[in-house]
């Protein structure tokens, strides 16, 4: 909510936190996958801040952990990086929807 809410910093040391525990917690897929979707969010945070170098880092992070649906989303936003452009809306990985183990409710579209 801090992301959506502007609160950068805020945001950050939540995802920072989150990360940790995730961290934590490695090897299990469901938890993996989570942190994958944390290392978007920090991606997505980095590229609001202006650092498109740490956030094809973090997205780079996220491919080793996401499904082939998700992990295509995340390419795309690297490329958007790449060209310039700003992110687009999350399809798979909505901002609302972090830390939500099940991927299916993940389909929703946020408008940012």
């Amino acid at each position: 909510m801090a992301l959506l809410a502007g609160d950068l910093d805020n945001a950050a040391t939540k995802f920072a936190r989150a990360d940790e525990i995730y961290a934590e917690a490695a090897g299990d897929a469901e938890v993996d996958r989570e942190r994958a979707e944390c290392h978007v969010l920090m991606g997505r945070l980095a590229h609001l801040r202006g650092d498109p170098e740490t956030a094809r880092r973090w997205f780079g992070a996220a491919l080793e952990h996401l499904p082939a649906d998700a992990a295509g989303e995340v390419w795309r936003l690297t490329r958007a990086i790449d060209a310039g452009r700003g992110l687009s809306a999350s399809g798979l990985l909505p901002v609302g929807e972090f830390g939500s183990p099940d991927w299916a409710r993940c389909r929703t579209p946020v408008v940012e």
